[in-house]
């Protein structure tokens, strides 16, 4: 299989998100109003690909040195937030947000229409471990989203929601995924085989997590790693009457 994206993962990977947006729009016209994407993204080409599939975007920046980020800046130093709330995050703890927002921002020249910036502060208050004792603590996060959606088709809550999914679909899909079912690992070297063996991974991680979250709910509320479970499950294959065990030790039963 040749390279064709550059050996460089900022190239490669920016390449290869503007062939899947044009290929997803020419194959199936438009399937969705906003594409999320991580700093590395962060390109005008990326952005124009998604406003040519009729697509908005909602961008994590990064990079302070930008022009668009020090204007954004500007504006925001001496005001009081556009706007606060309260929520909670996966783990039940309470989560006070700050944000600020600024649209009309035209410092970012390569990309042809004006961007809009928000600022979002989150302060979690949660309980941890020190030294045995549980210790009540507050977390700040500040994050920076860019996004080409005006105010009157998303509010601020909506643009921090948007950009909290992107998060959760990267950590629980993509580092699961890599981390626990060898995602990351390359067992063939055909173009179809690979596009196959990746189906198959994908497909049964989610039968996996559609199994547990359906049937035992109550470990995902008691936040129990999955792969406590499935580790129960393959210890528990040892003492039953079927021959199961070997499917679960001899062929192997990914954790995750």
């Amino acid at each position: 299989m040749t390279v064709q994206d550059g050996v460089d993962k900022d190239e490669g990977e920016t390449t290869v998100a503007q062939r899947l947006i044009r290929r997803m729009a020419e194959t199936y016209g438009k399937i969705t109003d906003v594409y999320t994407l991580d700093a590395l993204f962060a390109k005008a080409p990326v952005i124009h690909a998604a406003l040519d599939a009729g697509a908005h975007v909602v961008v994590r920046m990064k990079e302070e040195r930008r022009r668009i980020m020090k204007e954004a800046n500007a504006c925001f130093a001496n005001r009081l937030p556009d706007s606060t709330w309260e929520e909670r995050d996966g783990k039940g703890n309470t989560v006070y947000v700050q944000a600020w927002d600024e649209e009309g921002l035209a410092q970012w020249p390569q990309v042809r229409v004006p961007m809009r910036i928000v600022k979002i502060i989150r302060h979690t208050n949660k309980t941890v471990i020190e030294a045995n004792k549980e210790v009540f603590v507050t977390d700040v996060v500040e994050r920076w989203i860019a996004t080409t959606c005006s105010s009157e088709k998303a509010d601020t809550q909506t643009i921090a929601q948007i950009a909290a999914a992107r998060w959760d679909i990267e950590n629980i899909g993509f580092r699961n995924l890599k981390t626990f079912n060898a995602l990351d690992h390359c067992f063939v070297h055909d173009s179809v085989a690979i596009k196959a063996m990746i189906g198959f991974q994908v497909l049964a991680f989610n039968l996996k997590r559609l199994f547990f979250f359906h049937h035992l709910p109550a470990s995902r509320h008691r936040d129990v790693p999955l792969r406590y479970l499935i580790d129960e499950m393959r210890e528990a294959t040892r003492w039953v009457s079927l021959h199961l065990y070997r499917w679960v030790w001899e062929w192997g039963l990914s954790t995750a």
